[in-house]
């Protein structure tokens, strides 16, 4: 066990599974996030150069800042499906007989307590290999964002620092069927 979960965990707490995102292709030709991103590329591209060729046909003398800040932009739009893989690979999930801990990159640590979950799906279609979507207010999410939310669960600020996620998604995990199994007998157990 690493020094960070190992430093997480509570007295007498027990880790029951652990795993990460399998690695996947950004650009899959099976899934929906290639075709949006795709199309996300393509739209800055054409509105990037309509807004420069607008921008230096009706200028005579033009601001350098002004392009060179819309290429930054157009460039953070292409950059950031990347950025967001290498993010959610970066990712590590826990389940503990108490919690669902989302470790990231830094070595931060949020938690979602089990007491906490109110349901959880397992989605098949959106990766690779199967989410696990934890919480209804993620629900709204399946089939839109699902890799952007796994960087970004959401978070609620009526509680602790470290018990602060109200729902998560892990993402593309080769074996989410055994995650959903044990998550589906813990939550069983505990309103039993």
């Amino acid at each position: 066990m690493d020094k960070t979960l190992e430093q997480t965990l509570l007295t007498g707490e027990k880790v029951l599974w652990s795993g990460a995102s399998a690695p996947f292709p950004l650009l899959d030709k099976r899934q929906k996030n290639g075709l949006k991103i795709l199309i996300r590329w393509a739209a800055a591209a054409i509105l990037s150069v309509a807004l420069l060729w607008a921008y230096v046909g009706s200028n005579e003398e033009y601001s350098g800042k002004f392009v060179w800040g819309v290429l930054l932009v157009t460039a953070l739009v292409v950059l950031s499906p990347m950025m967001e893989q290498d993010n959610v690979m970066a990712l590590r999930y826990v389940i503990t007989d108490r919690r669902i801990l989302l470790i990231r990159r830094g070595n931060t640590v949020s938690s979602l307590p089990l007491s906490r979950i109110d349901d959880f799906r397992l989605v098949t279609d959106e990766s690779p290999e199967p989410c696990l979507v934890i919480g209804t207010a993620l629900y709204e999410d399946i089939g839109r964002q699902l890799r952007w939310r796994s960087c970004h669960p959401k978070t609620t600020s009526s509680t602790s620092a470290a018990d602060n996620l109200e729902g998560l998604v892990l993402y593309n995990l080769p074996d989410a069927e055994d995650a959903a199994a044990l998550l589906d007998r813990l939550l069983t157990s505990d309103a039993a």
